[in-house]
Formats: C-alpha cells, sequence, structure tokens
C-alpha cells in the first residue's frame, strides 16, 4: 500500500484495519468472495486508479509511519511501568 499497490484482503488479524475504505475485504475461506473482491478491485482500478493508489499510500503514511510506531510502542512500555 505505501507503493500505491491495492489490496484485496480477507477479513482476519488486522488486514481489514490496514486496508480500511482504501481496499477490499473479504470473509475468510470464501473463495468465491475473494474472486469477487478481485473483480471488484479491478473496476475500480478502471474507474479512478489514481484516486485509490493515492489514497491507499495516504492511509500507510498517515497510519503506520515510522514516528507514529516509535509514539505508540513508547506509550505502551510506559504504561507498563
Amino acid at each position: 500500500m505505501a507503493c500505491g499497490v491495492h489490496c484485496v484482503v480477507t477479513d482476519v488479524g488486522d488486514s481489514a484495519i490496514i486496508v480500511g475504505e482504501t481496499g477490499v475485504i473479504v470473509n475468510p475461506e470464501d473463495p468465491q468472495a475473494l474472486a469477487d473482491g478481485w473483480a471488484s478491485m479491478l473496476k475500480r482500478l478502471n474507474d479512478k486508479s489514481y484516486l485509490i493508489k493515492k489514497m491507499a499510500r495516504a492511509r500507510i503514511v498517515s497510519h503506520y509511519n515510522s514516528e507514529i510506531f516509535i509514539q505508540k510502542t513508547s506509550k505502551m512500555f510506559l504504561s507498563l511501568l
């Protein structure tokens, strides 16, 4: 996503939280849902490819950059003291 790659993910772990509205989220263990998700993403790419790339990158930069990671990790460790 940081490189503007569009994601279709299964709703396991934090995948859905990470991609948010910039990707397609499908139920796990559902091959048809995964295929439909890919088809949906391909349609979105045809309709507004540049916008989706920009949104995916912006989401990673704003939510998951190293500075935010350091702040959250420090806060968690301090709460344990």
